[in-house]
C-alpha cells in the first residue's frame, strides 16, 4: 500500500480562499472581516499542522492554477478524525467535478484508515447539505449535533 501523503498548502493559496470565499465558506468559517480571516487563517494553519502527523490535506485548483478548495482530515482519537472543508468563490463552478473526486478521494484515502471513523460539524443552511453529505457517504448522527452544528460521520470499511 503506498504512504500517504498530505499535500502542502502554500499561505497564498490559502489566503486566496479566505479572501475570495464561497459564500458557504464565508458563513460557516466566520469570515466578516480582516480580524476573522486572520483567526480562521492561523486556524485552519494549525488544522493543516494536524492533518500531518497521520491525516490528510488535498487541494484542488482551476485551470488558472486558482485555488478552488481545500479539503483535509485531523486524528483526533484512536479510530477517530474530523475532517474540514474550505472553499473559494470559484467552488460553484467545479462543484459537481470536485463532489465526484472528493467521494473517489474518500474510498482511496480510507484503505489508509480502516475501521474508523471521520466526522465533520457543519452549520450550513445551503439546502443540499444532507445530499452532498450522503453522495460522499456520510451519514446524519443527529444525537451529535452541537447547537445549531450538524453532526455527520464517514466510517470506513473494516
Amino acid at each position: 500500500m503506498a504512504k500517504l501523503q498530505t499535500e502542502c498548502i502554500p499561505d497564498d493559496d490559502l489566503w486566496f480562499i479566505l479572501n475570495n470565499p464561497w459564500s458557504i465558506t464565508e458563513a460557516e468559517w466566520r469570515l466578516r472581516d480582516e480580524n476573522s480571516r486572520e483567526s480562521m487563517f492561523v486556524h485552519i494553519k494549525e488544522l493543516l499542522a494536524s492533518a500531518e502527523n497521520g491525516g490528510y490535506s488535498k487541494m484542488w485548483r482551476t485551470a488558472a492554477n486558482e485555488p478552488i478548495a481545500i479539503l483535509g482530515c485531523c486524528k483526533i482519537s484512536e479510530k477517530k478524525y474530523t475532517t474540514f472543508f474550505v472553499c473559494s468563490h470559484h467552488y460553484d463552478a467545479h462543484a459537481m467535478k470536485l463532489s465526484f473526486q472528493m467521494r473517489k478521494t474518500l474510498k482511496e484515502v480510507s484503505v489508509h484508515f480502516k475501521g474508523c471513523t471521520l466526522g465533520i460539524f457543519s452549520s450550513s443552511e445551503h439546502p443540499h447539505l444532507f445530499t452532498w453529505l450522503r453522495f460522499l457517504r456520510f451519514k446524519y448522527q443527529p444525537e451529535q449535533n452541537t447547537g445549531d452544528w450538524k453532526y455527520f460521520e464517514y466510517v470506513s470499511p473494516s
